[in-house]
């Protein structure tokens, strides 16, 4: 494994978190966009049971893949669902090795590390994440 990862807090960081919360605040104007139009940009695909699955394709150069939405009815808060997406990893992603928390950046945004295997030859993959 690679070493760890290592957060360093500086005029760097400050100006890249500034960053990070325009790009999330476009994101939230794009997704509430896609809502009031009814989401008819995207293509709606196959998947599985009781599991909304669409995509689509992004016109400029910030994404380079598709962007994906998934969408599924719950018998649960948000609240509850969030925090079971965020803290219980192991108990609906099979293929996670590991995971930790590196950093709290505030009360709403972490810093997290987590990885996954493959199947050999392929080595593990590592993911560090804003959220």
């Amino acid at each position: 494994m690679s070493a760890p990862f290592k957060v360093t807090r500086g005029t760097n960081s400050l100006a890249a978190y500034c960053n990070t919360l325009k790009s999330l605040e476009n994101s939230m104007q794009d997704l509430l966009r896609d809502a009031k139009d009814k989401f008819r940009s995207w293509v709606a695909c196959a998947g599985f049971e009781n599991v909304e699955l669409a995509y689509k394709k992004v016109e400029n150069n910030d994404y380079p893949i598709r962007v994906w939405k998934v969408s599924i009815e719950l018998n649960a808060t948000p609240y509850v669902a969030l925090q079971y997406i965020l803290r219980e990893q192991h108990t609906w992603d099979s293929s996670l090795q590991q995971s930790k928390i590196l950093d709290t950046l505030d009360e709403d945004t972490e810093i997290y590390h987590y990885s996954t295997e493959s199947m050999p030859p392929i080595p593990c993959k590592e993911y560090v994440i804003l959220r």
